[in-house]
């Protein structure tokens, strides 16, 4: 099952459950990264230790 993270409330809910996330920048066609969601604010989000744009990615938590 896989769920888009798009407000501050689905982010919070999958840093606290721990989840993997996919992450697909806006450049990455063809490859993305998935990593642990570590934290976020209203403009990043770290995820495997690397900050991404929320305005530039797209996050999908995988269950």
């Amino acid at each position: 099952m896989k769920k888009r993270l798009r407000t501050d409330g689905d982010f919070e809910t999958a840093l606290w459950a721990q989840s993997p996330v996919f992450v697909r920048h806006e450049t990455m066609e063809a490859f993305g990264f998935i990593g642990e969601l570590q934290g976020f604010n209203p403009i990043y989000a770290t995820i495997g230790g690397r900050w991404f744009l929320r305005a530039e990615c797209e996050f999908t938590v995988i269950h």
